[in-house]
């Protein structure tokens, strides 16, 4: 868990294309064997701009262990997904309910699917089912849905004799609407009367930590250029049948991660009173009452990048670097603004 303290990656990606009509000359070899070029009309992408704007900076709170509940679709040690089905009985050394593991089915992958994109989209942790819910802190109880521990997932894993198997720990960003926050940037992208395609989307990176046995094989397949140099000897597409057909061959563990708020509710009464007469919206009504907006909101975030965001569209900017601080603007510098 120590790599869980490490935050991940989080920002907004901007890219705009258009298309090109390009004359490029062809070499074609003629039946006499001498070589002839041809005039074609090639379509080809030219990029305006491309940049990131970093977001993992506003990060305040995390990381907050979460697991998968039983009844979720999830990778649970074989190479498809599962479920954990409750059964009528209690373990008398776990004193929790009895479960059969069972091959999803089709249903239950595609709800598990439309669950994560609708949490991701409305800035919900992994453990909330609904918009306005999950923002508040919250406990052990709460974020641990499986009727297993951390723990126990992880005996489970070590337990098991499979060669080439996988234990997946996963980071994901909550807080910001992600949403509307896009469609709001997406507006700016139209208002700068930009005609080509173009690409608003915010992504996370460096937010999966994967565990591999102590073996050399099972280390050596988590890098691409090994798979490349055992396809040009054939030797992959057996190691490919091992891992999925041999019952000591591959395994994949998806079941828990962590979660790292770019803001949150706190229900602390002494937090939420310091606000006074709710300054800037810092105090919203929740469920168990008055809780103080901690972190930044997404449109405060929204209001700081909105200038540099137009103007880097205009200048057709393109970087491999982050942005990580918005633009100087001189009318941000006058008192009072």
């Amino acid at each position: 868990m120590t790599h869980a303290r490490e935050r991940p990656e989080f920002g907004l990606h901007l890219k705009g294309t258009h298309a090109e009509t390009v004359h490029v000359k062809i070499p074609i070899r003629q039946a006499d064997g001498t070589t002839k070029e041809i005039e074609q009309d090639v379509q080809q992408a030219v990029t305006d701009f491309d940049f990131i704007i970093s977001a993992g900076q506003h990060i305040c709170l995390g990381p907050i262990h979460w697991s998968v509940p039983d009844e979720q679709a999830a990778y649970r040690g074989q190479l498809y997904p599962e479920v954990d089905r409750a059964e009528q009985g209690h373990d008398p050394e776990r004193g929790q309910v009895n479960t059969r593991r069972e091959r999803a089915s089709d249903e239950e992958i595609a709800a598990a699917s439309q669950r994560i994109a609708y949490q991701q989209q409305h800035g919900l942790p992994p453990w909330s089912t609904a918009a306005g819910e999950g923002l508040t802190l919250p406990s052990t109880e709460t974020t641990l849905r499986s009727s297993r521990s951390l723990r126990e997932w992880a005996h489970e894993y070590c337990r098991s004799n499979k060669v080439l198997k996988e234990f997946r720990y996963e980071k994901r960003v909550y807080g910001w609407n992600i949403g509307q926050l896009e469609a709001a940037v997406g507006k700016i992208v139209q208002e700068a009367e930009y005609t080509g395609s173009w690409s608003v989307k915010f992504i996370t990176w460096r937010n999966v930590i994967r565990l591999y046995p102590d073996a050399y094989l099972a280390r050596a397949l988590a890098h691409t250029w090994v798979k490349i140099v055992l396809w040009l000897f054939l030797i992959y597409p057996f190691l490919w049948l091992f891992k999925h057909f041999d019952e000591h061959g591959g395994g994949k563990w998806e079941v828990c991660g962590g979660a790292y708020a770019l803001k949150y509710w706190d229900p602390n009464p002494h937090t939420a009173a310091a606000g006074g007469d709710n300054p800037a919206g810092r105090v919203v009504q929740t469920p168990q009452g008055p809780a103080r907006v901690v972190g930044l909101r997404e449109g405060e975030w929204f209001k700081q990048w909105e200038s540099t965001i137009r103007t880097r569209i205009k200048n057709r900017f393109q970087s491999t670097q982050c942005l990580t601080t918005p633009d100087a603007v001189a009318v941000q510098q006058l008192d009072g603004y």
